[in-house]
């Protein structure tokens, strides 16, 4: 096409789709393209805002600065005639029909006029009903009608234009954030006014007497990190049963179409279906034509025109032989965790269930666990079901995520995507469970020789008592190992007979024991320095003086650990020629830099390889510092016992921390 901008706007006319690029105005045939410009003033200066058929001519809005022009069938180009005529000028930024009337924001950028059906619009004294909308500081974005009412869209958001002239604001809560994008390419669909704005998408409905209602429809809304499709509304269409919606996500732009939804208890939401991938475009126009034998979604493609042919008589594809399919493809399903997120699962295989698959039209299947990388599975060619085994043995994982690229023959018989199953086996974190039998009676044998005190009575007490402790206690093992274990109720009683069987000689007691000593992640936090002097100078002074922060020299900070731990340490400037040293005179050096109070240093030494990071995020830079430095990354430690932490430097502030978890 002849461009000179993005495509924002579409109408038929005359057996023609128009599409509006700004300064040039093309128009599609069914069988090819014609560019309707022949206007002399239609040129470098001049362009079109919108368009608008009426009484049986094109209308072409071109702002405040340039006349509005109209095509007549047999091609013909007028414009609104200039003061060089003795008449007025009439300009206008946007355009609608509304029963017998066209509407238009004319004169300035936040009034809005109406032309009678049979008056000539271009005559700007047939124009009458002049009506101020809103705040005056902020101008319109869009017109639309519905109904009783034609709807005026604003930076500051909706308002009503009625029969009595009058123009209530309808959505106060978008003045919050006034924007050339709220209002822009609003719709009628479905007896409701659907409203894109900066942060999403409103359906406004008027209720007559009883009020109205307002809804954020928006696709965006409850979506995982994971998922691209999130944006801005930039253009809509509506047909009869789908609101087809593009959304432009910084440099793509997907086209959805949404429908409503009942999910629970007459309570409903847009459910909103990807449709195609537009890369690097932004699509500021939509429209449904009915041009061609199948309806088509036509769609600005940045400067140039895309479409997607419709399904006559029905939503299904696959009954119209019209219909054509992409080549290419992708399906991404959402984190599957078997509603147990944090609990790991050997993974075993996917399983797709598919027609029209073969040896040239078939899916590529990858998976990812955790969040990790993609990883291909492997290839279904077979319909109507194929199970790929994921490694040997399985991969283990608390959620998986599964992808599908369809590749197609050609665009005639589709891959029709059933089912995908995902298996694996529920692999919970395990306790340790410690049977034993306990002897109860008198005068037993110990293992140290001797006998034991205890009656069996009172062993007996004391072993159900332990069923109904609320906290663990310390068993010692017949190998001498010393475990916390919480006993499992209840205590059973078996009676152990003499040979004779004539009488009870002792109880053994069976008991079942859960160890709760598990790897614990949880940190003890010490400030091993807390702060420079808080001023620069101090009155009366003392010489020698130190300017420029306070000397951290011989600071130390004594505490007492259980255990041996790998530490994290952060540090909060500033602090010049900073130099940490643990217990046994191990260090983290960096001499011969200064870390200023923007930076945040984090030196976690609790994982296999260090890591060092700043507050940007570099993970590079002061790891490499301390290393030239000499540092003991790897074997700077915590010690079980007493503990002192010494820290040497200078240029300390009050805001300078530091801070040791272990």
């Amino acid at each position: 096409m002849t461009t000179a901008g993005n495509v924002t706007g579409f109408a038929e006319f005359n057996g023609y789709l128009f599409a509006n690029n700004g300064r040039y105005i093309n128009q599609i045939a069914t069988t090819g393209l014609a560019t309707a410009h022949d206007l002399d003033d239609f040129a470098v200066g001049t362009r079109a805002t919108d368009m608008q058929v009426f009484d049986d001519k094109l209308y072409v809005a071109c702002g405040l600065d340039n006349p509005l022009l109209s095509l007549d069938t047999d091609g013909n180009w007028v414009a609104s005639p200039g003061v060089e005529t003795g008449a007025t000028t009439l300009y206008a930024t946007h355009l609608t029909k509304w029963t017998d009337y066209m509407y238009g924001s004319v004169a300035t950028g936040y009034q809005v006029a109406m032309v009678a059906s049979g008056a000539d619009p271009l005559n700007y004294e047939n124009w009458s009903g002049l009506s101020t909308i809103g705040d005056q500081t902020t101008d319109i974005t869009g017109l639309a009608a519905s109904h009783v009412l034609v709807y005026v869209g604003k930076q500051d958001g909706l308002h009503a234009l009625d029969a009595s002239a009058v123009s209530p604001p309808l959505t106060p809560e978008l003045r919050g954030y006034i924007s050339d994008y709220n209002c822009a390419n609003m719709i009628p669909w479905h007896g409701s006014m659907w409203v894109p704005h900066l942060r999403g998408l409103l359906a406004y409905k008027d209720l007559g007497d009883t009020g109205f209602s307002l809804r954020s429809v928006g696709p965006g809304r409850n979506l995982t990190t994971e998922n691209p499709i999130h944006g801005r509304i930039t253009a809509l269409a509506g047909d009869d049963n789908w609101l087809y919606a593009a959304v432009f996500a910084g440099e793509d732009t997907y086209i959805l179409a949404g429908r409503d939804y009942t999910f629970s208890e007459g309570q409903t939401a847009m459910l909103w279906h990807p449709l195609i991938q537009l890369e690097d475009t932004e699509c500021d126009a939509m429209i449904i034509s009915g041009l061609w034998t199948n309806p088509r979604l036509v769609f600005g493609q940045g400067h140039d025109v895309g479409y997607i042919i419709l399904p006559r008589y029905s939503d299904n594809p696959l009954q119209d032989e019209n219909c054509r399919f992409a080549p290419t493809s992708s399906i991404y399903y959402s984190a599957h965790s078997w509603n147990a997120p944090s609990t790991v699962k050997l993974w075993k295989s996917i399983e797709v269930q598919a027609d029209n698959l073969g040896r040239t039209q078939y899916i590529d299947v990858y998976y990812r666990i955790d969040k990790g990388e993609w990883t291909e599975a492997g290839s279904v060619k077979t319909s109507p079901a194929t199970s790929i085994g994921l490694e040997p043995a399985g991969v283990a994982g608390e959620a998986i995520e599964i992808r599908l690229d369809l590749v197609q023959a050609g665009d005639v018989t589709p891959i029709i995507v059933r089912t995908v199953i995902a298996r694996a086996i529920e692999r919970p974190d395990t306790t340790d469970i410690i049977s034993a039998v306990v002897r109860c009676a008198d005068n037993l044998p110990l293992r140290t020789a001797g006998r034991c005190p205890r009656t069996g009575e009172a062993i007996l007490q004391e072993l159900k008592a332990l069923g109904e402790y609320a906290t663990a206690v310390e068993l010692v093992d017949t190998v001498g190992s010393t475990r916390r274990v919480v006993v499992i109720p209840p205590v059973v009683e078996q009676a152990e007979y003499d040979q004779s069987g004539e009488m009870s000689r002792e109880l053994l007691i069976n008991l079942q024991m859960a160890v709760v000593e598990f790897e614990e992640s949880r940190f003890t936090e010490v400030t091993i320095y807390d702060g420079g002097s808080g001023h620069a100078l101090l009155i009366p002074l003392t010489v020698p003086i130190t300017l420029g922060g306070e000397s951290m020299d011989g600071h130390f900070k004594d505490f007492t650990s259980t255990k041996v731990s790998r530490p994290r340490i952060t540090i909060v400037g500033s602090a010049n020629n900073l130099v940490i040293t643990d217990n046994e005179g191990r260090k983290l050096d960096f001499t011969g830099y200064a870390l200023t109070t923007a930076n945040i240093i984090t030196i976690d030494m609790h994982v296999a390889d260090p890591t060092v990071i700043d507050e940007t995020g570099d993970a590079v830079t002061w790891k490499a510092i301390l290393a030239d430095n000499g540092s003991n990354l790897n074997s700077f430690a915590v010690v079980e016992g007493p503990n002192r932490i010494t820290v040497a430097g200078s240029g300390a502030v009050a805001a300078t921390r530091i801070y040791l978890e272990y």
